[in-house]
C-alpha cells in the first residue's frame, strides 16, 4: 500500500481547546456524548503550535467547536502564541463570558473576528434554545461594540451566528433590529 502525501495547503485550522461548556443548549451534539468534558492539555497545544510550520499556506486559526473556548483558562495565552506567528484569529463563543476584561484582551491580542452564537431574537425563544438570558448576551455584545468605539479600533469584527430552526426562523429580523452593527451569519438550518 502506497499513500501519497497530501499537499499542505490548508488555509484555516480549527482548534477545540475544550469540550466543556457553560450552557446546555437543546441543539448541542454534546447531548449524545458519553466522554467526560475536558480542556486541551498544554502539551497538546504546544505540539499543534510546533506543527504549524508544516502548514505554509495557513492564514487563520479558529478557536471554536462544541465546547465554549473561553472556559479554558489558557485560551488567551494560546491566542497570543498564534498571533506571534502573524496568523489571523477567529474566536467562536456563546457570548456568556465575553466580559469587558475579555474583550479588552481580545483587542490587545489582535484577534480579527469574534463570532457570537445567538439562536433567537426573542428572550423566551433564546432561553428555550440556549438555557440563558438573551439580555446578558446582548449586553456583552453592546459592551464589545462600545469598547471598540472608545478605543477607536475596528478589530475584532463581530459576527452573529444564528442557527435557524422552525422554532426561531421568524425571529431573524428581531435579532437584526437588536444588533444592527453586526454581520449576521446563518450558516446552518436545522428543522426541529
Amino acid at each position: 500500500l502506497i499513500l501519497n502525501t497530501r499537499l499542505t495547503d490548508a488555509k484555516k485550522l480549527y482548534i477545540e481547546v475544550t469540550t466543556s461548556c457553560n450552557l446546555n443548549c437543546q441543539t448541542c451534539i454534546r447531548h449524545s456524548w458519553t466522554d467526560p468534558h475536558a480542556h486541551m492539555k498544554q502539551a497538546t497545544f504546544e505540539h499543534i503550535l510546533a506543527s504549524l510550520d508544516e502548514l505554509p499556506s495557513l492564514e487563520r486559526v479558529i478557536f471554536t467547536s462544541f465546547g465554549e473556548p473561553l472556559m479554558n483558562r489558557n485560551l488567551l495565552n494560546m491566542i497570543a502564541d498564534i498571533r506571534k506567528r502573524d496568523l489571523a484569529v477567529t474566536l467562536g463563543t456563546n457570548g456568556v463570558m465575553l466580559t469587558e476584561n475579555v474583550v479588552r484582551e481580545l483587542i490587545r491580542l489582535g484577534v480579527d473576528q469574534v463570532v457570537v452564537s445567538i439562536d433567537g431574537g426573542k428572550p423566551e425563544t433564546y432561553e428555550d434554545v440556549r438555557g440563558t438570558q438573551l439580555s446578558l448576551i446582548l449586553e456583552n455584545v453592546n459592551c464589545f461594540n462600545q469598547l471598540k468605539n472608545e478605543l477607536g479600533v475596528v478589530k475584532p469584527s463581530l459576527a452573529i451566528e444564528f442557527v435557524a430552526m422552525q422554532s426561531n426562523q421568524d425571529e431573524l429580523n428581531d435579532l437584526r433590529s437588536e444588533e444592527p452593527t453586526s454581520e449576521l451569519q446563518s450558516p446552518n438550518t436545522i428543522s426541529y
